[in-house]
This record gives structure tokens, C-alpha cells and sequence, in this order.
């Protein structure tokens, strides 16, 4: 039994075996705590054989010493296997810090990366708040809506669902209104009480329609 000035606990020790995996057979017999720190999950039968996945925190804790049976059918007793058999797992380094800066691009990299905005020709593009809408929901997307929504309706079973690109269009104009414009309830667009009715609203679209869309 060789030496050792360090002990280990059960969990170091399974670690370790587990690491190597060189032997026949393991058995890791656990120092019992003091008397005063005995609970009712230590006082199982010492005879009765547990693997080490039913073990508790507090057992994995506890010192240990181990058999090891190697292939050779050398036994081996210490505080931990042997040490021509298992070596400990080596701690893991500590993070590397990095110090991030904020250098200077090469010469040749600078046009790379550089936004050019004022080289832009913008005599082409839309003026108008519907213009700069109509760069993102453009004809095919508007299409596009318009069949998915006559599909998904059909996959509900109403049949008879129709819309048209023009529809469409004004329920988008709807919900971005009710995005800024909010009211407690979405009806109240089309109520008549004059603090919350939307006009605009109220005569493009019945209520409705606004519904089954």
C-alpha cells in the first residue's frame, strides 16, 4: 500500500477510474462520517453492494480508499488506484482574457469596409410614406398573402374564401393604424361613439371583413 499525504473522496476516485478504465474490477470502500453527522441515508447495510449512481452528494463527498483488481491480477490498496494506474484528471486551465482593440484597418482593407452612402443615387427612390412601403410589401408579396390566406382558409374549410391584392393592402393600412392608434378593444374602430371610432378605418372596411380576414 503506498504512501500518500492526500486523500480523496469517492466522487475523485470514480473520476479517476473512470479516466483510465485499465483494470478488471474496483471497489471503493467509504470512511463513515462522524457519529454526530450520521443520517438516515448513511445507515444502510454495509453489507448490501450500491453502485456508485444511487450514491447521494454527501456520500460522493465522504473519503475514500479503493481495490483495484488489475488485468494482471494485481490488487492494488491505497487512498486512491494506484499510481502507475490511474492519474489524477488534470485540472482544467483557466480561461484565456482577451483584450479586445481597436486598430487602425490596413490601408487596401479600408474601402472594404467603409459605408459610401453619400456615392448612392436617391434620385429613384420613393418620396412618399406608401412609395417606402411598397419597397417591402411589393406585388409579389401582396400575392403571395392573397394565395396563402385563400389556401389556409380552405384548410379550415371555408371554400368560398376569396380576397384580392387590394384587400390586402388596406387590412395591412389597418393593422399599422392600430399600431399607434390604439383603442381598449379593436371593434371601437367601428363603434359610434365619436372618442374612439376611426373614421378612416370605419369607411374603408366593415368590421366584419375585418373579422374573417
Amino acid at each position: 500500500m503506498a504512501s500518500r499525504n492526500r486523500r480523496y473522496t469517492v466522487n475523485e476516485i470514480i473520476l479517476m477510474l473512470e479516466d483510465e478504465g485499465n483494470f478488471e474490477r474496483a471497489d471503493i470502500h467509504v470512511q463513515p462520517p462522524p457519529v454526530d453527522e450520521l443520517t438516515d441515508e448513511d445507515s444502510a447495510s454495509e453489507d448490501e453492494e450500491v453502485g456508485y449512481n444511487n450514491l447521494s452528494g454527501r456520500q460522493l463527498d465522504q473519503q475514500a480508499t479503493a481495490t483495484v483488481i488489475r488485468l494482471d491480477g494485481r490488487h492494488v490498496v491505497d487512498s486512491a488506484p494506484d499510481s502507475d494506474l490511474v492519474t489524477p484528471r488534470p485540472k482544467r486551465p483557466a480561461p484565456v482574457k482577451r483584450k479586445w482593440e481597436n486598430k487602425d484597418l490596413p490601408e487596401q482593407d479600408k474601402d472594404r469596409f467603409t459605408w459610401h452612402g453619400s456615392n448612392i443615387d436617391k434620385s429613384r427612390w420613393p418620396q412618399t410614406p406608401d412609395g417606402i412601403f411598397n419597397l417591402f410589401f411589393d406585388d409579389d408579396v401582396i400575392n403571395m398573402i392573397v394565395e396563402q390566406s385563400i389556401r389556409y382558409a380552405g384548410s379550415k374549410g371555408n371554400h368560398s374564401f376569396s380576397t384580392s391584392p387590394q384587400e390586402i393592402r388596406i387590412f395591412l393600412a389597418i393593422l399599422l393604424i392600430s399600431g399607434y392608434n390604439t383603442v381598449p378593444r379593436r371593434r371601437q374602430f367601428w363603434s359610434r361613439d365619436d372618442d374612439v371610432r376611426n373614421e378612416a378605418i370605419a369607411r374603408t372596411m366593415p368590421r366584419d371583413r375585418y373579422d374573417i380576414l
